[in-house]
């Protein structure tokens, strides 16, 4: 059959570099957006008390 006269070992190649940078993609992928979670504003925590907020209290309850 003329199948078997084409040379197919480009598409394997071709296959086997698609299929590793789709690995590397997928591992990459996941780690940029864990990275943006820990970078993002609300996880970071305050480094001394000038970026505490200050309690709330409810009218009525101060001092006396």
């Amino acid at each position: 059959m003329w199948i078997h006269e084409l040379p197919w070992h480009w598409l394997e190649s071709f296959a086997m570099v698609l299929f590793w940078v789709l690995v590397i993609v997928l591992a990459l992928v996941p780690i940029n957006y864990l990275r943006d979670q820990l970078n993002s504003p609300e996880m970071s925590t305050p480094s001394g008390p000038e970026q505490m907020p200050a309690p709330k209290q409810e009218p009525g309850h101060g001092k006396t």
